[in-house]
């Protein structure tokens, strides 16, 4: 007796060791098959440099759907560093901390240290993970809008103006401003990047040379061409091996425009090898031409095209209503395009330093006008875009880990076999089983 007392006090005491251990150092695994249900490799690379304590608040009522999945995505970061705590709070019980830290919408959230705040649109892992890199960056990058040959304008309020544009920027700690190439053909340093958004009329060559001294000098530009725009803007591009081809495309399949303008081609995947792109989801561009990449045998430059239309798609180059095989150009289009250049300066010495450059060019302007701006993953392209171009290396935007859809496609032969599974063998196992207790209990 004595010893099985002692052999269940033994078993106790261990069981209440490792229930304790448990509680303090959690263990657990991500079984999917994308690891949906773990951070990215992107946001570790980020929580890997908060080295301060950090809080995140976000806003859900009690009973507010999301509000589970974002205490156990909050939770994630918690154990990712255990310097970011979080908390989750009901904007009618505490109206006036929301208001404090600027929530005004259930699903927000504001990431903050001791010295600023940051929002985040949605309590989600890319929009929580750029918070955080922006807070760490401590410094607000400057986005500079080039005027004077017609391009289209950060305060313009209209259909076609980037207003829209410029508040987003303004939300995610950036600060915008216009420089004009034609009264002063300059760019400041002070500018983290320059947007060149589809110019009516052609740069002048003091303006191309201004733009190039700007990107010799660890610029970062967004070009955003058009093909109603009478403008080329490849000469601002071709030195880091991006150019532009007149013509609009027309997409053939009827899966991928938007309903009734073949004009408006539909990207649902974009190269996930390209940070800028990486996690998009479908983005349209209403009226588009041809950007593409070429190797300029420079060991220090990368290009990439990032986005193409589909196999049935054409450049139109005829302006006739069919595909003209001897004038246009057949698909998949590129119409999206990186580069990426860096070189060290002075290696070997106290003074070496690493120079990177980085151009993001489209063929398109309207998807980041205020008529499409707000459409499908239109904003997070271009917000995605401007943080690849200044944010460092270590600090860029992360993408969480998407589930893929697996889609079960029923088959004849899968059909029978699900209709034997379920209507004969599963029903006969529970016969045969009940034969068996039967014949035992007979044996009885």
């Amino acid at each position: 007796m004595r010893r099985t007392l002692a052999a269940l006090a033994v078993f106790v005491i261990a069981v209440t060791a490792v229930n304790a251990y448990v509680d303090r150092f959690p263990l657990s695994w991500d079984l999917t098959a994308e690891h949906s249900a773990s951070l990215s490799n992107e946001t570790l690379s980020v929580l890997r440099h908060v080295h301060r304590r950090v809080e995140i608040t976000a806003v859900f009522p009690r009973d507010a759907v999301g509000r589970v999945e974002a205490s156990t995505l909050l939770s994630r970061y918690r154990k990712a560093n255990h310097r970011i705590t979080f908390r989750i709070i009901d904007p009618t019980l505490e109206p006036g901390t929301a208001q404090q830290l600027g929530l005004s919408e259930v699903g927000q959230a504001a990431v903050r240290d001791s010295r600023k705040v940051e929002t985040a649109q949605y309590t989600i892992e890319i929009d929580l993970t750029s918070a955080i890199a922006r807070l760490l960056r401590n410094v607000s990058g400057t986005v500079c809008f080039t005027t004077g040959h017609g391009e289209h304008a950060p305060d313009d309020a209209d259909q076609s103006g980037l207003s829209e544009a410029a508040q987003l920027l303004q939300s995610n700690g950036y600060t915008s401003r216009t420089i004009d190439l034609l009264a002063r053909p300059n760019v400041p340093s002070s500018c983290a990047a320059v947007v060149v958004a589809a110019p009516s009329t052609s740069l002048g060559a003091p303006a191309v040379k201004a733009l190039k001294t700007y990107l010799d000098a660890n610029g970062k530009a967004f070009v955003l061409g058009d093909p109603k725009a009478a403008a080329d803007v490849s000469p601002v591009t071709s030195p880091w091996g991006i150019g532009f081809e007149k013509g609009t495309v027309v997409e053939a399949d009827p899966s991928a425009h938007l309903p009734g303008d073949v004009t408006a081609p539909i990207v649902a995947k974009y190269s996930e090898s390209s940070p800028p792109v990486r996690g998009l989801g479908p983005s349209f561009f209403p009226g588009v031409e041809r950007v593409f990449s070429r190797n300029l045998n420079n060991p220090g430059l990368a290009t990439a095209e990032v986005a193409f239309t589909t196999p049935l798609s054409y450049l139109d180059k005829s302006s006739v209503k069919s595909f003209d095989e001897k004038a246009d150009r057949k698909g998949p289009v590129p119409i999206g395009a990186t580069a990426d250049y860096s070189n060290v300066s002075a290696p070997g010495t106290s003074k070496a330093r690493v120079n990177r450059t980085r151009v993001i060019a489209w063929g398109d302007v309207d998807f980041a006008t205020n008529a499409f701006f707000g459409e499908a993953a239109n904003a997070r392209l271009f917000i995605q875009g401007i943080d690849w171009l200044t944010q460092p290396e270590e600090l860029v935007t992360a993408v969480p880990n998407f589930p893929k859809i697996r889609e079960l496609k029923l088959t004849a032969s899968r059909s029978r076999y699900m209709l034997l599974l379920t209507a004969g063998i599963v029903p006969a196992l529970f016969v045969i089983a009940g034969a068996m207790v039967w014949v035992l209990r007979r044996g009885r």
